[in-house]
């Protein structure tokens, strides 16, 4: 099911800026991290990065994501853009991401099975076959031309607060 919605969201990218891999909502993903479905975390992580706020980890680290605009921008009047003039009513929509790393979830829900599994190294390795399988998404290409790249940002993301658990 999720390698069917990963090609529908690749079809549906227009452009080379839009996301071109598919995500889990986060409450099927927690779901799955309090029932200790470590098997089914392990094919959500691999195939959609779930359980990482890719565009959080972005902002935080000092590369701006350049995007294509894709509607008018404003009018220019007097050498000054306005671009506020064409913003959406309603200001900026952010897109909602669980900031809280999933080892840290595991705990909460309670779930020792979670738990173990984010304590090994196995995660890691799905989050790095996940970057490799969506490459050519913009987020994933800013990641990687980071200072540090892409997975020494996700790896310093999930050992993020983790002396809390030992």
């Amino acid at each position: 099911m999720l390698h069917l919605c990963a090609k529908q969201q690749a079809c549906l990218a227009d452009d080379e800026d839009a996301q071109k891999c598919y995500t889990v909502k986060g409450a099927a993903f927690t779901q799955a991290l309090r029932l200790g479905r470590t098997q089914m975390l392990a094919e959500m992580i691999q195939s959609t990065g779930a359980g990482i706020p890719i565009n959080e980890l972005i902002k935080t680290s000092g590369v701006e994501l350049k995007l294509k605009p894709k509607f008018y921008q404003g009018l220019t009047v007097g050498g000054k853009k306005h671009a506020e003039w064409a913003a959406a009513p309603g200001g900026r929509v952010e897109v909602n991401e669980i900031k809280t790393p999933p080892l840290l979830q595991a705990i909460e829900t309670g779930s020792i099975d979670s738990v173990e599994w984010f304590m090994s190294d196995a995660p890691m390795r799905r989050y790095e076959e996940f970057a490799e399988r969506n490459k050519n998404d913009k987020r994933i290409k800013t990641l990687v031309a980071t200072d540090e790249g892409f997975n020494k940002t996700v790896a310093s993301w999930l050992d993020s607060n983790s002396e809390w658990t030992s």
